[in-house]
Order: C-alpha cells, then structure tokens, then sequence
C-alpha cells in the first residue's frame, strides 16, 4: 500500500502589495507553484524539519514595509531625473526603492541608457513599434550567421572571433528588445516571470521532462493561441 504524500501546511493567499513577501513575488499574485512531495523530502531531510514543523506557516513577510529613509539625491539631480523619465516613473517612497533595487534595477538603467540613446540622435521618429520589431527579427536572425555550419558541439566551443560576434549581436538584440519594451510600457522581469508561470502549467515536469513535444502533444484540450 502506498503511503499517503505529506503537503505541508503552504500560504495561498494573494500577495499583499507592499509587504516585504511582494518583493519576492513575481508574476501572479495569486498564482503559486509548491515544491513537489520529492522535494519536500529532501528539505525536511537536509535541515532536521518534521511535519510538525510545516504545520504552520511563521514569518511570511506580510508585514507592509514602512518608514522614513531620505535619499541622497538632491532636488536638482531629482528635477532632472524627473526631465528624462518623467514624473510618473520616479518614485522616492521606501517600498519603491527596495522593490527596484531588488532584480529591476539594472534593466531600468540599461533601459533610460538606451532612451537617452535614441532621444540624443533624435531617433525616436524612427523608434516605433513596428520599425523596432522588424529591427529585433533582423538582429536575431544575424545571430544565426556565428553558427551556420558549426556542429552541435563546435556551437557549444566557439573561437574567441565567434565568441566576440555572439556577444554583439545578443547585445543588438537585447537593445531593440528592451527599446521595445520602454515604448510599449512593458516590464521586462515581470512579463518573462508571467510567462514562465504559464508555461509551467502548460508543461508539467512530469509530461515533459526529456522531450521536446509541444503542449498539445499531452493537453490536447489547452488553448493554442499566446505560444
């Protein structure tokens, strides 16, 4: 007779907005993937843990992050943020500030880099949506040419030549992707951390662990628009 899977006691709540928890939370707020009963195993084996101990969930960081800590910039350096990104993206408040420092920060520098790019050469004439799309397939299919040819293994043991070419044209590519984002208002972390939430539902490890199939190879009822 099997035994009965232990399910720890996990929250399934919806995120708060602003709480320490939120900053940790991408995607969904209501959406939750648990660790499977495996992995369960493992983490109460690893650090001494019994069911008693997963009974009841403590420290969920539900707690709303509040208080005063000022900032360093001057006003003039905040007018002038304030001239290049507008007002409706500088936020001083503490939960602003941890939450972009936490993942976002280094996509929205490169992101206000690239504006300023584009704004200084008086190009976003040029930089609409579609003449950005056409630009990013353009880029990503000369991604392809560093690899025409090679073997599978020689792909994975590039020469510092290719290797050189490879790095350019990512770095096209994720320039005309974040340029596209900045216009369309899309966050760059939070659409890919919404997807990959989808995609674990449409692929569930354990139908698609070591195949390529698509989706409706084994959920022949799911919905095939948005791939």
């Amino acid at each position: 007779m099997n035994k009965q899977k232990f399910f720890p006691n996990w929250f399934n709540k919806p995120t708060p907005d602003g709480t320490y928890r939120s900053l940790y939370k991408w995607g969904d707020p209501a959406g939750f993937k648990h660790p499977n009963s495996g992995l369960v195993k493992l983490i109460m084996e690893t650090f001494g843990l019994s069911k008693e101990d997963l009974k009841i969930p403590l420290n969920l960081g539900l707690e709303k992050i509040e208080g005063e800590r000022e900032i360093t910039l001057t006003k003039s350096q905040l007018d002038t943020l304030t001239s290049i990104c507008g007002l409706e993206n500088i936020k001083t408040d503490l939960y602003s500030r941890i939450s972009r420092s936490y993942g976002g920060g280094m996509i929205d520098a490169l992101r206000l880099r690239i504006r300023e790019f584009a704004l200084a050469r008086a190009w976003e004439r040029y930089h609409t949506p579609k003449n950005l799309v056409m630009a990013l397939s353009v880029e990503a299919a000369e991604l392809l040419e560093p690899f025409q040819w090679l073997t599978p293994e020689q792909s994975r043991n590039l020469s510092a030549e290719q290797h050189e070419a490879v790095r350019q044209e990512i770095a096209d590519v994720l320039i005309y992707l974040t340029r596209l984002a900045d216009l369309l208002d899309i966050d760059l972390l939070d659409a890919a951390a919404a997807k990959l939430a989808i995609n674990a539902r449409k692929y569930p490890i354990d139908k698609a662990h070591g195949n390529a199939l698509k989706y409706s190879a084994f959920q022949p009822n799911q919905d095939t628009q948005n791939d």
